[in-house]
């Protein structure tokens, strides 16, 4: 992707073009990671236009993505960000760079709040009481769709697609400076996930269009009210994958967290035996998918900061897991 001061004009451009409630717009950056994600204010206005990296999705899928926001926002009054529609009706735009490359935008609302990886302890767990609701009502309007809707066009999040060689995100064992024994734990937790997983199969409740990506960063509150952000990882997958992602970036206190996690989500949405005990393969397979994540992200200075620390921990974590799992079997 282009620099933003390489775009700026040409976002500027489109804009002014494409949405005609706008009076005076201005943009600028807010954060680049995957996507490039700006500030757009137009006199005591806010938004979020949102710039989607080039070839990760196709047109289809970001078409789905928006499809599926509005399908939840007016049925579900889970708090997510409303995508806005331009001039010509759609909610995905487009505009070509100076270099001739061709950019999918949207123009989305602004939602205040803090992330939930911001708050202290006590209060993280306090929300993810509301996280779990949350996850559960997304994933209950899921169910309800795949019976009376089309199928929206998404990726899918099955194993090979989280970890192995040419995993969406990267392949864990890719990760730098992995050891002969930290490769070997993983492994062997990798191949039992994955068993554990075809016994669990792809059920329609246990396995359909999830957000994939519900982590502590794309998590807002404010005033004690929690909005879900950034879908761009949306497609189909286990619901239960949620509940690892929610809990990702965190290394400790992991058993309270998914207390209060499904807690929340059993308030909706109540589990089976079979289902609790498929989260702690969840939450591993997780973190899995991070390493790869990192690994592949070694540019952008996550890795460095957190990266090795990460991985420590994961490692040991995969131990109590295959003890876990050694004691499951032999039951």
């Amino acid at each position: 992707m282009e620099s933003f001061n390489d775009l700026y004009n040409s976002i500027q451009t489109a804009v002014a073009n494409d949405y005609e409630f706008l009076v005076s717009p201005k943009v600028s950056l807010l954060e680049l990671s995957e996507n490039m994600t700006c500030l757009l204010t137009d006199g005591n206005n806010k938004y979020i236009l949102q710039v989607n990296r080039l070839g990760y999705r196709t047109d289809a899928q970001l078409e789905g993505e928006f499809a599926w926001l509005r399908e939840l926002n007016e049925e579900t009054g889970l708090k997510t960000a409303r995508v806005f529609t331009g001039n010509n009706g759609r909610t995905r735009q487009t505009f070509v760079s100076p270099e001739g490359t061709r950019y999918n935008y949207s123009l989305q609302e602004f939602l205040p709040g803090i992330k939930l990886r911001d708050l202290d302890e006590s209060r993280i767990l306090q929300h993810l009481t509301l996280v779990g609701e949350t996850a559960a009502r997304l994933h209950l309007q899921s169910i309800k769709r795949s019976k009376t809707s089309e199928p929206v066009e998404a990726f899918k999040w099955d194993i090979d697609e989280i970890v192995s060689p040419t995993a969406r995100w990267g392949y864990y064992k890719d990760y730098p400076g992995l050891n002969d024994e930290q490769c070997s734990v993983l492994a062997r937790m990798e191949a039992v996930i994955r068993n554990e997983l075809e016994k669990y199969g792809r059920r329609s409740d246990r396995y359909g269009l999830i957000h994939a990506d519900i982590h502590a960063n794309n998590i807002l509150i404010n005033d004690n009210q929690l909005a879900v952000i950034d879908f761009d990882d949306c497609g189909y997958g286990w619901y239960l994958y949620d509940l690892g992602s929610a809990v990702s970036k965190f290394s400790y206190g992991l058993h309270d967290m998914l207390r209060s996690l499904v807690s929340g989500y059993e308030r909706l949405r109540p589990l089976t035996e079979e289902d609790k005990q498929i989260i702690p393969a969840m939450v591993m397979l997780r973190r899995l998918a991070r390493l790869g994540w990192l690994a592949s992200h070694s540019e952008n200075g996550v890795l460095e900061k957190e990266g090795d620390d990460y991985l420590v921990r994961t490692c040991q974590l995969a131990d109590d897991y295959l003890r876990f799992a050694s004691k499951a079997l032999n039951k």
